[in-house]
């Protein structure tokens, strides 16, 4: 079973729609419907905003409807340790951009933002 059937079954399984999910992900039902039937391609930040919304980790998404357990599975391991880093790296991205944007709007903040006085 690919990730994109696991992530159908465990939406289906918590009687969620599809239209729900879009809603939480911030995309139209179509995109959520191409991302399910794996169409279109799966982020690792689409993954972990996905187990936000089904109230589980990437770990339990990955390993559901596996009859071995994850420290079994050598590949499945490396898997997560890698999904694991780049999670970590990509938070690390978003917080720079955040930086960033938040240090020029202060700069485009004019150095006298009080209105003229009427006198």
């Amino acid at each position: 079973m690919n990730i994109n059937e696991k992530i159908r079954d465990l939406r289906a399984s918590k009687s969620i729609s599809q239209e729900y999910m879009a809603n939480q992900l911030g995309i139209d039902t179509s995109s959520y419907h191409r991302l399910e039937r794996g169409v279109s391609p799966l982020s690792v930040n689409r993954l972990e905003q996905i187990a936000k919304v089904l109230e589980m980790d990437i770990v339990s998404i990955i390993t559901f409807g596996n009859e071995t357990n994850v420290e079994e599975t050598p590949q499945n391991s490396n898997y997560i340790k890698h999904l694991e880093e780049e999670v970590k790296f990509l938070r690390f991205q978003l917080q720079e951009r955040l930086s960033a944007l938040n240090a020029s709007q202060h700069q485009m903040l004019p150095r006298n933002s009080y209105p003229a006085r009427r006198v």
